[in-house]
């Protein structure tokens, strides 16, 4: 019943979670398919970087950067960390094309590159976790979901990376990887689709009040 109340005062919420699980289960059942009728190939695999996956990473990660910074601008009071969401969203669409974290893996041994990484996930949850505070319940939880979401790709990248795996553990954690990341890019939009669009319907009634 919560959740059937929470549904009906945030549709644009519940259809946007509703819409990005239906992808997700859309393109787990295509990885399937593509392992069997379709040799494996990278168009619809998750657990190669290049692909329908990874592009459709990169594509959540800039309409999250976008919608946070439609919010940041109709929210003066919150500008600052809405635009530092917008700017970290954006620049993981990009990071999800040119793939930078894995040349960052492949060029500096670790623990350098374990550092790099960490250091760049901590700014990115300080900020998450400030942003989720001037949003209000469920926004806020799915603002702080979005943590664990990330923080779970980051497991199972660190996984693939600590020895030698069977190639079905490898293929696992990179669908493990893969999938979370755009999990976190839907938990994003899902905690600021609704706030953005009714901070922009009350802007628009307040221009067209006399």
């Amino acid at each position: 019943m919560q959740l059937r109340d929470a549904a009906s005062r945030y549709p644009v919420t519940a259809w946007t979670l509703g819409l990005g699980l239906a992808l997700f289960a859309f393109l787990v059942l295509m990885h399937g398919v593509n392992k069997v009728a379709f040799d494996d190939g990278y168009v619809f695999s998750l657990d190669h970087d290049q692909g329908i996956a990874s592009w459709g990473t990169s594509a959540l990660f800039l309409l999250a950067g976008v919608l946070s910074g439609l919010l940041a601008w109709l929210r003066p009071r919150d500008r600052t960390l809405l635009g530092a969401l917008a700017a970290i969203a954006t620049g993981l669409s990009i990071e999800q094309v040119v793939q930078l974290h894995s040349r960052v893996e492949e060029e500096i041994a670790d623990p350098g590159a374990f550092l790099i990484e960490a250091t760049i996930g901590l700014a990115v949850i300080v900020v998450v976790v400030l942003v989720a505070r001037t949003l209000a319940s469920p926004h806020r939880y799915l603002m702080l979901g979005s943590i664990g979401a990330l923080l779970l790709a980051a497991l199972a990248s660190q996984a693939n990376q600590a020895g030698d795996l069977p190639q079905v553990g490898v293929v696992f954690f990179q669908t493990v990887e893969e999938i979370s990341e755009m999990l976190t890019a839907l938990l994003i939009i899902a905690a600021v689709v609704e706030p953005a669009l009714r901070a922009f319907e009350r802007r628009i009634r307040g221009a067209a009040s006399p």
